[in-house]
């Protein structure tokens, strides 16, 4: 389940809605993203991840360092 759907991301209309609504989807993407890329037990979901985060980040890094910094400080509390 989890490979299909990282697996949605090579779909370019997916990525096109997702850039028209990064603002929205980016808090919410994120920190799952994070969790998964951390602890996940299957090498390839893993890469999955890093692959999409990176082309996250590649899309809009200033709104990927917001969020990365939000979840860092709730975090901390």
């Amino acid at each position: 389940v989890a490979e299909r759907s990282l697996a949605i991301w090579s779909n370019e209309y997916i990525v096109q809605l997702v850039e028209e609504n990064l603002e929205e989807i980016l808090p919410i993407l994120l920190p799952p993203l994070c969790r998964i890329s951390k602890t996940h037990w299957n090498t390839n979901i893993v890469t999955l991840t890093y692959n999409l985060l990176r082309n996250l980040m590649e899309i809009n890094k200033q709104l990927c360092d917001k969020v990365l910094n939000t979840l860092r400080d709730d975090e901390k509390k």
